[in-house]
């Protein structure tokens, strides 16, 4: 059974007609996935992960570009996503160990169960409009780094 978190922020999707889906990856895990395609970015997966039946919700995209990023061009990227950490104020962009890029928030652990689908959709919007305005730069680091 997915956690209350989970289906508030399911039940705004619905009403907004944002795609999306509800995953029990296991007993400790439930999360809403919503996906989007832009004109840089293509097919990047949002995870609004809960863990418990709090109101504390992490917003995960894995494995962003869908590829390993060469040693060879591990720090030409990480100089890149640095860059970008400095640029955007709500999310975060790392290098994995296994070697993915990946892009994170955490909201607040007090975030009120009236308000949690409203920023979940907000936070939605600004990862699609931040990472499809991000991928190319990420890319080129890739390519020429």
């Amino acid at each position: 059974m997915a956690f209350k978190a989970t289906q508030i922020i399911s039940d705004l999707f619905t009403l907004r007609e944002i795609r999306h889906n509800i995953q029990e990856p296991n007993e400790r895990i439930s999360l809403v996935r919503a996906g989007f395609t832009g004109d840089n970015a293509c097919g990047v997966d949002v995870d609004f992960v809960n863990t418990d039946n709090d109101n504390d919700v992490s917003v995960r995209v894995n494995n962003l570009l869908n590829l390993k990023v060469p040693e060879e061009k591990q720090l030409a990227v990480l100089e890149e996503l640095n860059r970008l950490n400095n640029k955007y104020r709500y999310v975060k962009f790392c290098l994995r160990d296994n070697n993915t890029i990946s892009v994170e928030y955490d909201l607040g652990v007090e975030t009120s169960e009236a308000k949690l689908g409203m920023i979940c959709r907000e936070m939605f919007i600004r990862f699609m409009n931040i990472i499809d305005e991000a991928v190319g730069s990420i890319a080129e680091a890739i390519i020429n780094g």
